[in-house]
């Protein structure tokens, strides 16, 4: 019983620490022109295994999650596009974002912050994909402005770009698991 007291602390900690995290990073971004209805330009990512992708990828529905490994409502989130993804295979991308770079950090004020956790490196993005049994999703460490350009302000965002590269869904509101399905599948089946 002490093991689980200790576990659920440690649960509860980490979920404070993401509420705080949301709630003081929503006044430090720019508010920025990309929205639900406008085209999104391409642009080149360098992958975590350091191939290279232009995205948006035409002709495809693009899923751009912007999370961090440390956050208990991305692996819920993670296991949630796992199954949508399976379904829809060949017609969407995945592209998960790993904020939590040092990058994004520093621009924030939370680099080497106690109780704060380091930085994310390739490796740790990789190894958190590949819990998700599915190889070709696409990690990218945020040192892009990928976060100021689409205006994220929250770790668990989502955001869906359709294969015209028109933004359907800007992640300006929370999603459960039904929408973001009926979203992607409403998209997959315009495109």
């Amino acid at each position: 019983t002490v093991i689980v007291l200790i576990i659920i602390i440690i649960g509860f900690v980490f979920v404070l620490k993401t509420i705080y995290y949301r709630y003081s990073l929503g006044n430090q971004l720019p508010q920025n022109v990309i929205i639900e209805g406008r085209l999104v330009g391409q642009v080149v990512l360098e992958t975590i295994n350091g191939s290279k992708i232009t995205f948006p990828v035409k002709g495809k529905t693009n899923v751009l999650w912007f999370m961090a490994t440390w956050c208990p409502s991305c692996i819920y989130m993670g296991v949630t596009l796992s199954k949508i993804y399976s379904e829809f295979k060949g017609k969407i991308i995945v592209v998960a974002v790993d904020m939590w770079s040092e990058k994004n950090l520093k621009k924030l004020g939370l680099y080497g912050k106690p109780g704060y956790p380091k930085p994310e490196k390739n490796s740790d993005l990789a190894r958190f994909l590949e819990t998700f049994n599915n190889s070709d999703w696409i990690g990218v460490i945020d040192d892009y402005g990928l976060m100021s350009s689409f205006n994220v302000k929250y770790i668990d965002t989502v955001i869906i770009i359709d294969g015209s590269g028109k933004v359907i869904f800007d992640g300006k509101q929370q999603l459960t698991a039904d929408t973001l399905y009926k979203l992607i599948e409403k998209t997959v089946s315009v495109g």
